[in-house]
């Protein structure tokens, strides 16, 4: 998972807590709205995420989706 951006593990983190809209990951990820949804969609790509609401751009995490021991482990094989 070496290829995650503090912006994804914000992301990841925010929608780890339950589904979110994109609005509501821009306040608590504290990352820029064209930031954001520009990692949704490489997110959403590589099956991590889906969209379960297009007019409200709401958000879940998929079980594709890294999990922050995922992230751990990479940091500690360095």
């Amino acid at each position: 998972m070496s290829d995650l951006t503090p912006a994804d593990e914000a992301i990841l983190r925010v929608l780890h807590e339950g589904r979110a809209t994109q609005g509501y990951i821009v306040s608590k990820a504290d990352v820029s709205r064209t930031h954001v949804y520009n990692r949704l969609q490489l997110m959403e790509a590589r099956g991590w995420i889906r969209n379960i609401h297009e007019q409200t751009s709401l958000w879940e995490i998929t079980d594709e989706a890294p999990t922050f021991e995922d992230v751990a482990g990479d940091q500690s094989d360095g």
